[in-house]
C-alpha cells in the first residue's frame, strides 16, 4: 500500500503543477487585457433645463454606490445659455433649437471621459413656457419636442427612454425639484453634499443627522413655485401634496405651481392691463419703467400670448388689433408701480381650502427658513446687495431703483436689458411674498441666492439628486498603480514557472521510473488490487524531496498572499491614464485660468493636450493693477483655484502642476519697480502655495513671461489646434487618449499675430529661416519635429498703451489744452483722463518709455508730480476715421535706423509675412466687435474700420456688447490696421489671415502653447490600469486558490520530511512476493 501512497503523491503534483500552470496563465491574461479597460467609480448625468427664457445645461456626477438609495451628486459643469430664449419660442421654428442644444452637448461630451458616455443619462425638462404651448398648440409643442428629442438622439449619451428623458415637467416635480436642491446642498437631507471632488467619494458619502429643511421659492419666466414643509404637513391636501424618499428618509411637502405668474408673463399681463386701462390710447405711462425710457409694445406681444386674452375693440378686426403698436414711457413711479402689480392679484377670490396665497390656491403660512432663488435672487442681486435683506431693507432698495431714471441706469455695470426691468421685477417680487405668501415680520426669513457650495440652486440638481434613486447602482471598479499592475505580471509569472517546473519534473520522475529496470522480480498483482500509477515507485527518498516541496509550498503560499494583498490594496488606488495642469494668463488687462489635460504617454515626447476647463475672469483688472494693493490679487485668483479644485479628481491634485505667466504688464512694472512686483508676485505664490496643487518651484511656476515665450507659445497654440504639428489635437474625449495619439502629416504652420493690453507679438517661419538673426529666433521640438521661428514682442505697442499714448499725445499737441478733440472716439462721446493716467505710465515717460516708443511723453514744462494728479483734460469724440488713422501712424516710428533690414518700425528686424496667419486676442475680439467676418479682405476691413469709426456714440448704444469695448473698437481697428498694413507690410499678394480667438471651444493664447511645450519636460508617466469589478473578484478567487496549492504542498512537504521515514523496527521486506490469484 506504502506505492500506492507515493503514486498518489506523484499524482498531486502533477496536479498541482497543472493548476499552477492553468491559473497563472489565465491570471496573465486578465491583468494584461485589463489594459484595455478604463474604470469610474462615479455615475454621470447631464440636465438641461429648457425654461421659459432660456436654456441652460449642468452636467452632474455621483458616487455608483448611493447612500441609502440615493447618489450624492455633484455639479461638474454648468452653461447658462445654450438658448437665449425658452424652447417655446422656436414653436414655428423648431430647428432653431438645434445649434444652441449642440453647442452645449458638445461641451458635456468634453467635460466627461468618453468611456462613460454610453452611460450617462441626459435629460431635458421643459417647464412652464412649454407647458403653456402644449395648452394653446400642442401640435406646436409635439414639433418642437421632437426636435429636442432628435437632437438628443444622435449624442453618444445614453437616451434610450425618449419622452421620458425629455418631456415637459409638471410644475409640482419642478417645484419640489428645487426644494431638493436647496436642501441637498445645504446638507439638511442627513448627507454632507458633494463638492466635485472625486476621492473623498470613495468610500460613500457616510450619513449624518438631518436637520430642518429650506423652504423653496422658484421664479421663472411663467410660472412660480413655492415648495416646504409646513408646520403641520397632516394639513396638506392631496392635490398639493408631494411624497419624497431620500437617503433614507421620508418627506411630506407642500407644492404649488402658479402658472403665468412669472416674470416675463406677469411683465406682459402688466402692459397690457395698461394699455386696456388707457383705453388703448397710442401713448400709455408705465409707472414700472424708469424715467426716460420710452418703448413700443405690439398688439400681438400683449394679446397673442397663453397668459393673456385678446380684448374686443368696437370696430376693430382681431388682425387689426395684433398689428397696432403702443408707446409705453417710463415714469419711474414706485408707489403707482406696485398699486398696478397689486392688481395682477386675484387676492379675493373663494378660498375653499384656507388660508389662500391668491387665485383661491391653497398656501400655507410660511414656515422656517427659504431659499430665494433663480428669478427673485437674479432681481435682488439687480438692486441691492446682502442676500440676506430685512423686509425694510428690501422695500428700501426697490423703491429706489425704482426712482432711478434711465440715464442713471446706463451708468450701472450691469446689463442695460435687464437694469430697465428691475424696478417691474422687485415690486412685483415685493407683492408676491408679502401679499400673496404672507410674509410677515415674524416669518421672515428668506436669503436670495443663485448657488450653494459652487452649484446652481434651480431644479436641475434636485431632478438629478431624485433621479439617483431610479438609476441602477454599479459596484465600483479597482485601479491598479503602474507598480502593482508590473508586481502581478512578475507573480504570475514566477507561478507559471514554478507551474512548469513541478509539472516538468514530476513527468521526467515518471518516465525515467517506467523505463528503469526492477530491482525484484515480481509477480504481477492480483487484478483486484487497485495500482494507482502506471510508474513504478521507489522509497521516497527516490521521490521529489521534502525539502524541495517545503520550500515550493512555501514559495507559491507568499506569492498568493502577496498577489491577494496587492490587489486588495488596489481598491484605494484610483488610477487615471491622464495627467493634467492648471495655467493662468496673467495679463494686462485681466487674468484668466485654463485646466488641461493630456495622456501620460507622451506622442514623440510631446503631449496631446485639451482643455477641461476655463475661467476668464480670475480678476478684472491685470496683475500689475495690485501693485499698491498686492493683498488684492488673491482672491480672484482663489475663486479660480477653487474651480479647478471642483473640475480635477482629487486624486490628482498633488500632481498637477500649477503656472502663471505674467504678461507685459508685469514686465513694465518689474522695469519701473521690481520691488512692487516682487510684493505682487509674493501674494501670487503664496495663494498657490496654499492649494493642494503642485507648486514645488515658486519662482519658475509663477514668475514674468518672457515677449518671445508668449509669442512662441501662441504660435504653437495655433498650429496645435490647426493640425500643423503631426498630430491631430485632442478635444477633451478621454477614451481617444488611452492610446497616444497616431501621427499626422505635418503641414504648412500658421503664423501667429498676437494683441494684449501691453504688449503685441508676431511670431512666423518665414520663407528662409536660415536668415533670421539669433536675436529674434525662437527653436522648438514638438512631436518630434524641429522648428526655427522668428519671433518679436513690441512693448508698450498693446491696445490699451496704445490708446494712452494715443490720447496723451492729442493732449500734449492741443498744448494741453483742457478739452482735446478725439478723432478715434465717438461723435457725442465725451469722457476725461487725468495727468497721472497720461503721464506716470512706465509707456508714457522713463527708460520703458524710450526702449518701447523711442521717445518720452512728458506733460506741460514746469508741471510737478502734486500739481500733474490733480490736472484732468476732458476728450470730445469727433469720430473722423482719417484723422484717427493719421494720429495712430505717428505712434510708430518709421524711419528708425534698421540695422538688420527689412525692419517694420522702431528699427526692430520684421521679416515680409510667409504663409498664412490667425489673428489671435484682441485682434479677433476687435474684428468681431466692428462686425467683420473672420477671413475679411483688405477692402472689407478698411471699408469696416471706417464705418465703425463714423458711428455716433447714440449708434453705439444700441450696437451688443459692453459699452467700455464698443467705445474702444474704432482706435482699435486702426491701429491693427496700422501694424499690419503700415509695420508687418501685409498687401494683396501676402494677405491670408484668419481672426480666431478659439477653435472647439479652446483658447487661442499663449496659455495652451506653454501647456504643450511643458509637456515636453514634465516627467512622463505610465499609464495605470483599471479593473472591472468581475476581474477583481476573479483574480481573488485566482491568488486564494494559489494560495491552497501552496498550503497543499506545504503540507505534503512536511508530511514527507518528517512523516514519511521508515521506522527502523519495520524494515523492507525485500522478498516480498506478491500472493497469486485466489490465495488471499
Amino acid at each position: 500500500m506504502a506505492k500506492a501512497g507515493y503514486s498518489l503523491g506523484l499524482w498531486g503534483l502533477m496536479v498541482a503543477g497543472a493548476v499552477l500552470l492553468l491559473l497563472s496563465i489565465v491570471g496573465l491574461v486578465v491583468v494584461v487585457k485589463s489594459k484595455e479597460y478604463y474604470c469610474s467609480i462615479e455615475g454621470y448625468g447631464v440636465v438641461f433645463d429648457a425654461g421659459s427664457s432660456h436654456t441652460s445645461m449642468a452636467v452632474y456626477q455621483w458616487l455608483d454606490e448611493t447612500t441609502n438609495g440615493t447618489g450624492v451628486v455633484s455639479q461638474l459643469a454648468y452653461v447658462s445659455e445654450c438658448t437665449e430664449e425658452g424652447v417655446a419660442t422656436f414653436a414655428n421654428d423648431p430647428n432653431g433649437l438645434v445649434p444652441g442644444l449642440k453647442s452645449c452637448l458638445d461641451i458635456a461630451e468634453l467635460v466627461l471621459p468618453e468611456f462613460s458616455h454610453y452611460d450617462t443619462p441626459v435629460y431635458l425638462g421643459a417647464t412652464a413656457g412649454m407647458r403653456l404651448l402644449t395648452k394653446t398648440n400642442p401640435e406646436e409643442s409635439e414639433a418642437v419636442m421632437q426636435t429636442v428629442r432628435q437632437t438628443l438622439a444622435e449624442t453618444p449619451f445614453a437616451f434610450t427612454d425618449q419622452t421620458r428623458q425629455a418631456a415637459i415637467l409638471t410644475g409640482e416635480t419642478e417645484g419640489t425639484s428645487g426644494w431638493i436642491s436647496a436642501n441637498y446642498l445645504a446638507g439638511n437631507l442627513g448627507v454632507e453634499p458633494a463638492t466635485g471632488d472625486l476621492v473623498d467619494d470613495l468610500t460613500g458619502s457616510k450619513p449624518i443627522p438631518t436637520r430642518p429643511t429650506f423652504a423653496a421659492l422658484d421664479l421663472g419666466g411663467a410660472s412660480t413655485q413655492i415648495t416646504f414643509i409646513p408646520e403641520d404637513p397632516r394639513k396638506i391636501p392631496v392635490e398639493h401634496r408631494v411624497n419624497l424618499r431620500l437617503y433614507g428618509t421620508d418627506y411630506a411637502v407642500y407644492t404649488h405651481s402658479f402658472t403665468c405668474y412669472g416674470l416675463g408673463e406677469a411683465r406682459r399681463r402688466l402692459e397690457a392691463s395698461l394699455v386696456k386701462d388707457s383705453g388703448f390710447a397710442d401713448v400709455i405711462q408705465n409707472p414700472c419703467a424708469p424715467m426716460g425710457y420710452n418703448y413700443t409694445s405690439t398688439g400681438a406681444y400683449l394679446w397673442k400670448a397663453p397668459c393673456s386674452s385678446r380684448p374686443t375693440v368696437s370696430g376693430v378686426t382681431e388682425t387689426l388689433i395684433d398689428k397696432m403698436e403702443y408707446q409705453l414711457n417710463g415714469t419711474g413711479d414706485p408707489d403707482a408701480c406696485y398699486r398696478v402689480i397689486k392688481a395682477l392679484f386675484d387676492f379675493d377670490a373663494h378660498c375653499p381650502a384656507p388660508p389662500c396665497a391668491f387665485g383661491g390656491i391653497h398656501s400655507p403660512a410660511p414656515f422656517g427658513a427659504f431659499k430665494a432663488f433663480s428669478g427673485y435672487a437674479y432681481t435682488w442681486n439687480g438692486i441691492g446687495s446682502t442676500p440676506t435683506p430685512t423686509i425694510e431693507e428690501y422695500i428700501e432698495k426697490a423703491e429706489d431703483f425704482c426712482r432711478k431714471s434711465y440715464s442713471e441706469l446706463e451708468l450701472l455695470q450691469k446689463n442695460a436689458k435687464y437694469n430697465v426691468r428691475y424696478c417691474f421685477q422687485s415690486m412685483y417680487v415685493r407683492a408676491l411674498l408679502f401679499d400673496a405668501f404672507k410674509f410677515n415680520q415674524e416669518n421672515w426669513n428668506v436669503e436670495f441666492t443663485l448657488e450653494v457650495n459652487g452649484a446652481s440652486l434651480g431644479w436641475a440638481l434636485g431632478y438629478m439628486v431624485d433621479a439617483t434613486n431610479r438609476i441602477p447602482e454599479e459596484a465600483s471598479c479597482v485601479g491598479l498603480a503602474p507598480a502593482t499592475l508590473t508586481g502581478l505580471i512578475l507573480i504570475f509569472t514566477t507561478i507559471c514557472l514554478l507551474g512548469i517546473l513541478i509539472l516538468g519534473l514530476s513527468l521526467m520522475k515518471c518516465t525515467k521510473e517506467s523505463r528503469s529496470p526492477t530491482e525484484q522480480s515480481y509477480e504481477p498483482a492480483p487484478q483486484n488490487v487497485d495500482v494507482a500509477f502506471p510508474c513504478k515507485m521507489k522509497t521516497p527518498k527516490a521521490s521529489l524531496g521534502g525539502w524541495a516541496l517545503l520550500i515550493l509550498g512555501v514559495v507559491i503560499l507568499v506569492l498568493g498572499i502577496i498577489g491577494v494583498v496587492g490587489v486588495v490594496m488596489s481598491k484605494e488606488y484610483y488610477c487615471s491614464p491622464v495627467e493634467y495642469g492648471i495655467v493662468f494668463d496673467g495679463g494686462s488687462s485681466h487674468t484668466s485660468m485654463a485646466v488641461y489635460q493630456w495622456l501620460a504617454d507622451t506622442t514623440k515626447g510631446t503631449g496631446v493636450v485639451s482643455q477641461l476647463a476655463f475661467a476668464s475672469g480670475c480678476g478684472e483688472a491685470g496683475l500689475s493693477s495690485f501693485a499698491d494693493d498686492p493683498e488684492g490679487v488673491a482672491h480672484g485668483l482663489e475663486d479660480c483655484l477653487a474651480l479647478a479644485e471642483l473640475v480635477l479628481p482629487e486624486f490628482t491634485h498633488g500632481d498637477t502642476p500649477v503656472f502663471l505667466g505674467a504678461t507685459a504688464g508685469m514686465r513694465l512694472l518689474n522695469a519701473t519697480d521690481p520691488d512692487k512686483s516682487d510684493a505682487v508676485f509674493e501674494v501670487v505664490r503664496k495663494t498657490f502655495a496654499d492649494t493642494p496643487f503642485y507648486f514645488t518651484y515658486e519662482t519658475r511656476q509663477a514668475s514674468i513671461l518672457r515677449g518671445d515665450k508668449e509669442g512662441t507659445s501662441s504660435w504653437i497654440s495655433a498650429n496645435y489646434l490647426g493640425e500643423n504639428l503631426g498630430v491631430e489635437p485632442d478635444t477633451g474625449d478621454i477614451i481617444d487618449v488611452l492610446t497616444p495619439s497616431k501621427p499626422i502629416p505635418t503641414r504648412p504652420t500658421f503664423g501667429a499675430l498676437d494683441l494684449g493690453g501691453a504688449s503685441t507679438q508676431i511670431t512666423f517661419i518665414p520663407e528662409d529661416p536660415s536668415q533670421i538673426p539669433p536675436e529674434y529666433r525662437a527653436n522648438l521640438r514638438l512631436y518630434g519635429k524641429d522648428y526655427e521661428l522668428y519671433t518679436h514682442s513690441f512693448l508698450c505697442y498693446g491696445a490699451d498703451e496704445a490708446q494712452r499714448r494715443l490720447e496723451a499725445n492729442l493732449v500734449k499737441d492741443s498744448g494741453f489744452a483742457e478739452v482735446t478733440l478725439n478723432p478715434c472716439a465717438a461723435t457725442g462721446f465725451s469722457h476725461t483722463v487725468t495727468g497721472e493716467y497720461l503721464w506716470k505710465a512706465p509707456c508714457s515717460t522713463g527708460p520703458q518709455a524710450i526702449k518701447g516708443w523711442g521717445s518720452e511723453v512728458t506733460p506741460a514744462p514746469g508741471v510737478t508730480d502734486d500739481v500733474m494728479l490733480d490736472i484732468t483734460y476732458r476728450l470730445n469724440g469727433t469720430g473722423d476715421p482719417d484723422e484717427c488713422y493719421k494720429a495712430v501712424k505717428a505712434l510708430f516710428d518709421f524711419n528708425a535706423t534698421c540695422p538688420v533690414p527689412p525692419c517694420s518700425f522702431n528699427g526692430a528686424y520684421t521679416p515680409l509675412p510667409h504663409g498664412s496667419f490667425k489673428g489671435i486676442s484682441n485682434y479677433a475680439y476687435t474684428m468681431a466687435g466692428i462686425g467683420l467676418t473672420t477671413t475679411p479682405t483688405i477692402d472689407e476691413f478698411n471699408s469696416a474700420t471706417d464705418d465703425y469709426c463714423r458711428k455716433t456714440y447714440e449708434e453705439l448704444k444700441v450696437l451688443p456688447d459692453k459699452m467700455k469695448y464698443k467705445l474702444a473698437f474704432c482706435f482699435r481697428s486702426m491701429f491693427i490696421r496700422s501694424l499690419l498694413f503700415d509695420a508687418y507690410k501685409f498687401n494683396e499678394a501676402n494677405w491670408d489671415i484668419e481672426f480666431a480667438s478659439e477653435v472647439n471651444g479652446m483658447d487661442f493664447g499663449w496659455a495652451l502653447g506653454f501647456a504643450i511645450n511643458a509637456t515636453g519636460w514634465i516627467p512622463e508617466e505610465v499609464s495605470c490600469v483599471g479593473l472591472a469589478p468581475a476581474t477583481f473578484t476573479g483574480l481573488i478567487v485566482i491568488f486564494a486558490v494559489i494560495m491552497l496549492v501552496g498550503f497543499a504542498a506545504f503540507a505534503l512537504g512536511v508530511r514527507h520530511r518528517f512523516g514519511g521515514k521508515r521506522s527502523a523496527r519495520c524494515p523492507v521486506d525485500k522478498s516480498y512476493q506478491p500472493a497469486p490469484q485466489g490465495d488471499i
